[in-house]
């Protein structure tokens, strides 16, 4: 299964207060590697500093997502279980200009 940088899929996430509780949920991959995957946790409820995906339908979303600005993933290949999509190019640009704002 081979991942590019700026697609979404699903994944296993543990639960931050959990560790050992996982939940099958979309992420965006922003660094693939070899060994890991670097991706943000995404979610339908919104947070002060998360990013609105703009085009969450042409995203290959179900429904309105927000990226989670402060929650770096660092996953494994195989936690990823199937693609979704490719964020657009608008939100691509926006949630670059998002994350330069945030740090």
């Amino acid at each position: 299964m081979q991942c590019k940088k700026w697609e979404l899929w699903l994944a296993k996430v543990k639960y931050e207060d959990d560790p050992n509780t996982v939940k099958i949920r979309p992420v965006l991959i922003v660094a693939p590697q070899e060994v890991l995957v670097i991706a943000f946790k995404m979610t339908g409820t919104e947070r002060i500093q998360d990013y609105k995906v703009k085009d969450w339908q042409g995203a290959g979303l179900d429904k309105e997502t927000f990226i989670r600005v402060s929650l770096r993933l660092a996953l494994q290949e195989h936690d990823l279980s199937s693609k979704i999509g490719m964020l657009q190019p608008n939100d691509i640009v926006g949630f670059q200009k998002h994350l330069a704002q945030s740090r």
